[in-house]
């Protein structure tokens, strides 16, 4: 942990930790705060709207491991938002601890995210054993990435003082760092595409379906039809958020603290909506498709 002085000249309000740094920054650093404190009202709001599904999953239904994991995601992703928030709005003595916390909660959350797009596969494709286990042979390895990844970054943040207040910015991360959304972006378009081929074929929507779409003779209306009432524009929304958080990545001159807040908004997105998925999913307020043999009410 390094320590550093923002500036030494005196601001007209010395009450105000964002004037002891340069215009662009403090912008920049306001902006973040709001679209953190934007993240927790979301996932706030989601809690609360879903208290009425969330009874009934655990009132009428069996606890099994799935929902150990959906119960252990939906903690670590706010516990997420809650220290991403408060390192950037209170002075912390120990910038190594919470930094490196952090650091290893984004990267476990995520991990924890791809599950749902595994038990998802696992339900549409049983029983057939060759595809349900090359599934969670991608998600090892996905995982694997995101934790080495996440293992790439410095450990530790730097203590910025901004006059009478203190507050725990985070490093520069290495280009490595962002091989683990790279892996969770390509694992998740992965298991959807192929679960929304497996749906699509068990409606009746086969190749010749397709040859005629490409050739004009049908429309895309019992395709999106499909796959809204099966669920996976849920998925679809957590697979776009991934693949803007990788394009964001890549843009030259972005500011690094944009970076990282992109990263934190991308586990919430995908955190809100498999869970959402997977509520209804368990719940059967949203089926599964025609000749699915498997529920998530099963796994």
């Amino acid at each position: 942990m390094s320590t550093t002085n923002a500036t030494s000249e005196t601001p007209v309000n010395p009450l105000t930790p964002l004037a002891f740094l340069p215009p662009d920054i403090a912008v920049q650093l306001e902006n973040t705060r709001l679209v953190m404190m934007t993240c927790i009202g979301a996932f706030i709001w989601e809690f609360l709207s879903s208290c009425r599904n969330e009874y009934r999953m655990w009132k009428t239904l069996n606890f099994r491991m799935t929902d150990v994991i959906y119960v252990l995601s939906r903690s670590l992703t706010f516990t997420t938002l809650i220290l991403s928030f408060l390192i950037i709005v209170h002075p912390f003595g120990k910038c190594q601890i919470v930094m490196t916390t952090i650091t290893w909660l984004t990267a476990i959350v995520p991990a924890l995210n791809c599950l749902f797009f595994v038990f998802r596969a696992t339900a549409v494709y049983y029983p057939v054993k060759l595809a349900v286990k090359s599934f969670w042979l991608l998600w090892i390895v996905t995982t694997i990435m995101i934790l080495a990844a996440a293992g790439s970054v410095p450990t530790g943040g730097s203590l910025i003082n901004l006059g009478p207040f203190a507050l725990c910015l985070p490093l520069s991360t290495p280009k490595f760092a962002t091989s683990g959304i790279i892996s969770s972006a390509v694992h998740d378009t992965l298991v959807w595409v192929a679960v929304s081929w497996r749906l699509l074929s068990s409606s009746g929507l086969g190749p010749t379906y397709f040859k005629s779409l490409l050739r004009g003779r049908r429309g895309m209306g019992r395709v999106t039809r499909t796959l809204f009432m099966s669920g996976q524009l849920y998925y679809f929304v957590a697979v776009s958020a991934n693949i803007a958080t990788v394009i964001v990545m890549f843009l030259p001159g972005f500011p690094q603290s944009y970076r990282a807040t992109a990263q934190i908004v991308n586990t919430t997105i995908q955190n809100l909506f498999a869970c959402q998925a997977y509520r209804q999913l368990k719940l059967g307020l949203i089926r599964d498709g025609t000749v699915i043999s498997l529920t998530m009410r099963d796994i």
